[in-house]
């Protein structure tokens, strides 16, 4: 085989692959001056040019030269992403869009000034391939005057429209659409608040839609016989933001979509405690929606300290029947910043499953014990009204998984403890005996005591600093059997399984331990033989295996 030694001896096709990494302008200043082969390179009709124009420090030659670039290579533009405040003219400028650009077909609008995307817009009807359009704003945009200018565009098949500063209260419908004014989109995502008639009319114009994103604010009481929806035959994917709604009304909204949908997702901010009502969403998803095949739903509940939400009543966890468990559409509860988010998705392959196919086939009975609770960015304040967060989660349903994806002081996880009593499983990112202040002996002495009820069998710590650390998860941890640890920043990792081996084979309480998987990035083969060595010589363990898969490190025995 030839050896390469120079960059000219690269293939196209290699230099095509490095040139998906990087953006146009950049490609045509390093390459357009080195000889003829590059230049006839750059004007490939296979090369697609990706052009981002942002806020980085750009003097008036830059800009200059950014124009004359484009000009040059305009027939091979495939995108162009504008995220920039400039100035209007200046922006005007290069977006000077006109039949020229033949193969632009994707434009990203960031734009700081919403005048300026109405004078834009009119000129991307000359474009002849442009299928892809987003429009992102933090700032109030002419939705009523943009509406009409998109669905000008007859080649548009993705449509994003985002803004986080829209009057709810105003009306922005269009007329509804006739024959001849209907539009060839077929992704649609509206990240603004709309209502029932701007949703209504906003939809009459895009009978091709496949997949539609939306958020609708409850506040507007309009009836829901107003949309009229069956002209959307083609829609198999809907994914809907509510906000302040009755779950009555978002039943009759959801009603209205009976077609063919295979997958709906859901992100609602509520106190309606119907929303978490399994045996109406059942019913909901075998009367109007028989060919799901994905749902996932966030329910998300603000918890503050002087208004908290009413603990729910009803039998835990209905999303434990026969419907739920066979399609694997398992609830699980995340407590973030103030909120409680109770998650209805996909069940996904634990942590622990270190023999588990991806693709494994559950039974009931292993489904029904994996509800977890994810507890991750917490404040002090939080955590110090961890007991009431909990008592609601624990009125939602059971805990067996808990996962803590933040360092988290140690009188505060025996506290967390001391309320899940039916945990099987505990992953936490790092402990801390430290902070917020110094723990004490008795301190030490009373976790013992308060979490003699612990069933921990499996045990996660992402990162420790002292194997002190980890003696102390097994002392409160008697019944574990599986341990893995991510990190050992400062520990040898042949000390670490030295020390943790023989205070296993010395304390009868920890018989049950049977799997140790510890990551380690300099995981490798020569280690492996290493740590086999020690654990034959110095009779650590007796019939026992070690393997390595990618970075981790398994050592199991009988």
């Amino acid at each position: 085989m030839s050896t390469i030694t120079t960059i000219e001896d690269f293939s196209n096709e290699i230099f095509y692959e490095i040139f998906e990494y990087l953006y146009g302008t950049d490609i045509y200043i390093a390459f357009s001056i080195l000889n003829s082969r590059f230049q006839q390179l750059l004007h490939c009709p296979f090369l697609q040019y990706k052009i981002r124009i942002d806020d980085r420090p750009m003097k008036q030659n830059t800009v200059d030269e950014l124009q004359q670039i484009s000009h040059v290579i305009k027939n091979y533009i495939f995108s162009i992403s504008i995220q920039t405040c400039r100035p209007t003219t200046e922006i005007i400028s290069l977006c000077n869009f006109d039949s020229s650009y033949q193969n632009l077909q994707c434009l990203i609008f960031n734009l700081d000034q919403p005048n300026i995307i109405l004078m834009i817009l009119p000129k991307l009807t000359q474009l002849p391939k442009l299928y892809s359009l987003t429009i992102e704003n933090m700032y109030k945009l002419h939705i009523c005057k943009i509406y009409p200018l998109v669905l000008n565009l007859s080649k548009l098949k993705y449509f994003k429209i985002e803004t986080c500063y829209i009057d709810v209260f105003a009306d922005h419908s269009l007329p509804i659409a006739t024959h001849k004014q209907l539009s060839s989109i077929e992704h649609l995502i509206i990240k603004h608040s709309c209502s029932i008639e701007e949703l209504d009319s906003f939809l009459s114009y895009t009978p091709k839609v496949q997949r539609l994103n939306f958020f609708i604010h409850g506040n507007k009481k309009t009836s829901l016989n107003l949309l009229s929806l069956n002209h959307l035959r083609h829609l198999t994917s809907l994914s809907i933001k509510v906000r302040s709604m009755k779950f009555d009304r978002f039943e009759n909204l959801i009603n209205q979509f009976k077609f063919h949908l295979k997958t709906l997702s859901l992100r609602i901010w509520s106190r309606n405690k119907n929303y978490l009502n399994a045996y109406r969403w059942e019913r909901i998803i075998l009367q109007n929606l028989p060919q799901l095949e994905h749902f996932s739903m966030k329910y998300l509940v603000r918890f503050r300290n002087d208004d908290q939400p009413p603990l729910h009543s009803d039998e835990p966890n209905e999303f434990l029947t026969s419907f739920w468990l066979q399609r694997q559409w398992l609830l699980k509860i995340e407590i973030k910043c103030d909120f409680i988010i109770c998650i209805i998705d996909a069940y996904k392959k634990q942590w622990f499953e270190y023999d588990r196919q991806e693709q494994k086939i559950y039974s009931f009975e292993e489904l029904s014990k994996s509800r977890q609770l994810i507890i991750d960015d917490i404040s002090a304040k939080t955590l110090n009204n961890i007991h009431n967060y909990i008592k609601y989660v624990l009125s939602v349903m059971q805990i067996d998984h808990l996962v803590i994806q933040q360092k988290i002081f140690v009188d505060k996880l025996a506290e967390i403890l001391c309320l899940l009593r039916e945990l099987d499983s505990l992953d936490v990112s790092m402990i801390s005996f430290l902070y917020p202040r110094q723990v004490t002996l008795d301190e030490v002495m009373e976790i013992f005591r308060s979490t003699t009820h612990i069933k921990i069998t499996k045990l996660r710590v992402r990162k420790i600093s002292k194997i002190e650390e980890i003696n102390f998860f097994l002392a409160f941890c008697p019944l574990i059997k599986q341990l893995e640890i991510n990190e050992l920043p400062k520990i040898n990792v042949e000390f670490f399984l030295r020390s943790l081996l023989i205070q296993i084979r010395n304390r009868s309480k920890f018989q049950n331990l049977r799997l140790i998987c510890i990551q380690l990035p300099t995981a490798d083969d020569k280690m492996i033989l290493k740590l086999n060595q020690m654990i034959q010589v110095e009779n650590l363990l007796v019939d026992f295996k070690i393997k390595r898969i990618e970075e981790k490190i398994f050592v199991e025995w009988k």
